[in-house]
């Protein structure tokens, strides 16, 4: 399905901030300090929530073939 996927220089901006958002995710996720504060949960689920955002947003971007 993603075979013939066109990356444009949006798509490519997109995706390079969807993998930003997994890393902020991960250091907060692997971080006990920062783990515990209640800000960074909300923090933590603001930046969830752009994730999914973006990939909806990358994924209705792109082409399909319907047979």
């Amino acid at each position: 399905m993603f075979i013939n996927m066109k990356l444009d220089i949006w798509s490519i901006f997109i995706i390079v901030v969807i993998f930003q958002g997994m890393f902020v995710i991960s250091t907060f996720l692997l971080s006990k300090e920062k783990r515990e504060r209640m800000s960074n949960r909300y923090l933590f689920l603001i930046i969830l929530l752009f994730i999914w955002y973006l990939s909806e947003f990358l994924s209705i971007r792109q082409v399909y073939k319907v047979h």
